[in-house]
């Protein structure tokens, strides 16, 4: 039965194979149908930054997307640390910012990227002390 009305097998297959269908959309975001968009989402890191993850495309679940795109992120932000430490550098902030969607085949959630921000400044000098401004030498 669908929106009280009694289908026979024949018309339930044909209703299914419709695309915007409420019900095939429905089992596919409960996993009882392939979804070919979330099949085909592949997730690819595009900054400069060699030191992480998903330099090739790679396909990730709607279910997983979000550890896995943490995860990604938090390889970027210990890389900015690493690198502002090595160059003498101190953080001011950092910042990560996620981004989500849903599907439009299946209708699912799922973290489609995330962007990581590294605010640094050079490490200041310590305060000349008194008496430092005057040569030593008369």
């Amino acid at each position: 039965m669908v929106g009280g009305v009694k289908l026979g097998a024949a018309q339930y297959m044909s209703r299914t194979m419709e695309k915007n269908d409420p019900v095939l959309r429905a089992r596919k975001r409960m996993g009882l149908e392939t979804c070919e968009t979330c099949e085909s989402r592949k997730y690819r890191d595009v900054s400069n930054d060699p030191a992480v993850s998903f330099k090739t495309p790679a396909r990730v679940s709607p279910e997983a997307s979000a550890s896995a795109v943490a995860a990604h992120e938090s390889q970027h932000v210990r890389h900015e640390q690493a690198e502002a430490l090595e160059k003498g550098r101190k953080i001011v902030a950092q910042h990560v910012q996620f981004s989500s969607d849903i599907c439009p085949e299946c209708g699912r959630a799922y973290i489609s990227g995330g962007k990581t921000t590294t605010v640094t400044k050079p490490e200041s000098s310590p305060e000349p002390g008194k008496g430092q401004y005057l040569d030593k030498y008369v």
